[in-house]
């Protein structure tokens, strides 16, 4: 699931992909509802986070950084990547 609104084809694209990665490498993430956005400045990096099911960002939880060119990912907390 991605609610990146009216994302263009390729973007909707690589947002599935992200997504898919994290579920194939996080065991705990296989299940559940995640949104997946462009990382600014990051060329081919995605963050991935759970949202629940209204699409909020569940802020407490973890978070994964995807780069699409190498297949990586990367969990990091959400609050270490949005600071308050």
């Amino acid at each position: 699931m991605t609610t990146l609104g009216d994302a263009e084809p390729t973007t909707a694209h690589e947002a599935d992909r992200a997504i898919a990665l994290v579920r194939a490498n996080a065991p705990d993430a296989r299940f559940g509802r995640f949104t997946a956005a462009p990382v600014p400045n990051r060329r081919d990096t995605w963050q991935v986070t759970r949202v629940d099911a209204d699409g909020l960002i569940l802020r407490d939880g973890w978070t994964f950084l995807v780069n699409l060119r190498t297949a990586a990912v990367t969990r990091k907390s959400w609050k270490s990547l949005n600071p308050e």
